[in-house]
């Protein structure tokens, strides 16, 4: 029963993450709907990354290597969030050139 649970947390949350992520690429949704999901999401993203560096900081007092390990998981999610929204933009950027010619 609880796998069940999370199950369907995740995917009511993958839906509604993606969800918003379509809306927000979406240019015939108006730019009133579309920055406050934004900055929802990127809210959010930045949250789950400080509480990464947060817990690392905590962790720097019991095991320094522990907290070193957290510290280095986080800075290579938020470099890979920078990669991946750049390497996201860029392919938008490009499909809406391609579609004006």
């Amino acid at each position: 029963m609880e796998l069940l649970g999370e199950l369907i947390f995740e995917i009511i949350f993958t839906l509604l993450i993606e969800g918003t992520i379509n809306l927000i690429n979406n240019k015939n949704i108006s730019k009133w709907v579309r920055y406050p999901l934004l900055f929802m999401i990127f809210t959010f993203f930045a949250v789950i990354f400080g509480l990464i560096f947060w817990l690392g900081i905590i962790c720097y007092e019991k095991n320094i290597v522990m907290s070193l390990v957290i510290w280095i998981v986080g800075i290579l999610l938020v470099i890979g969030a920078i990669f991946g929204f750049r390497k996201k933009y860029i392919k938008k950027k490009k499909e809406v050139l391609i579609d004006e010619q």
